[in-house]
């Protein structure tokens, strides 16, 4: 992906922006391995490490 970006940052762009239009379609459908907030930092990080999560984390500053 970086080789891309740096050489091809259009093709990037292009494939990104399906990514999230199949996204808002519901084409994709991650799995939600946890929610963090941001005092809860060190322990979603914690749960990387250790293997302990199934799926994207998500880490809300509000």
């Amino acid at each position: 992906m970086l080789r891309i970006a740096d050489n091809r940052p259009e093709t990037l762009q292009r494939v990104l922006n399906q990514c999230v239009h199949y996204a808002e379609e519901g084409v994709f459908k991650p799995t939600v391995g946890g929610k963090y907030n941001i005092e809860q930092l060190a322990e979603a990080h914690d749960a990387l490490e250790k293997r302990k999560t199934m799926g994207k984390l998500a880490i809300y500053w509000k």
